[in-house]
């Protein structure tokens, strides 16, 4: 009899230390599941300093580039045309023509020398001051565009010889023709036809 209700009573300690080790070991797995929560929390709370100092970096950086002040350019056009001093187009192109016979009509060269093929003649006539114009007027260089009426990538330039009443130019001009051969020919002008005059005033 003493010896069962040792044994009973050894089964009863047996349930009650299993129960608090029970006990103890959720607590351990609650106090780690706060503590892993703890720290996603103070991590997700680094982030947001993180992600809320790197904002501030970039609306500083914005603002610093946003207020940086631009000196604006300003482009010198000459008041008055400026002259050339020779004919250095190579002989027997439309711009050797027309530069040598501008300056047999007006006694002056057109002064550009560079970036200078025909079609960037109306350019170079604003860079020098000169005079551009849709409206021929005798004695002024006509300049066809890339691939107006004929012309190929660089364009043509010949002289205005006659105003035709028929909304045509006749003009003189060299390489229409062939190389270095001089010819005369008719160019429509107007709206949307790729022509323009240009004089030194």
């Amino acid at each position: 009899m003493p010896k069962t209700h040792s044994i009973s009573q050894f089964g009863s300690q047996h349930r009650v230390v299993s129960m608090v080790a029970g006990q103890v070991v959720i607590m351990a797995a609650l106090a780690l599941m706060l503590l892993g929560t703890g720290m996603v929390t103070a991590q997700s709370a680094s982030a947001k300093a993180n992600t809320n100092m790197a904002t501030q970096v970039a609306t500083t950086a914005n603002v610093h580039t946003t207020s940086a002040q631009v000196t604006p350019v300003t482009l010198h056009t000459p008041s008055t045309a400026v002259r050339g001093r020779g004919n250095y187009f190579p002989w027997g192109q439309c711009t050797y023509y027309a530069n040598m016979r501008y300056y047999q009509l007006h006694g002056i060269y057109v002064p550009w020398t560079i970036n200078s093929n025909a079609y960037q003649w109306v350019a170079r006539a604003y860079d020098y001051g000169w005079h551009v114009s849709a409206t021929p007027t005798v004695g002024s260089i006509m300049v066809l565009g890339t691939w107006t009426q004929g012309t190929g990538s660089y364009g043509h330039v010949a002289i205005v010889n006659q105003v035709l009443s028929n909304g045509r130019v006749l003009v003189s001009q060299m390489n229409w023709a062939g190389l270095g051969v001089i010819s005369q020919s008719q160019f429509r002008y107007g709206p949307g036809s790729g022509v323009s005059f240009i004089t030194d005033k």
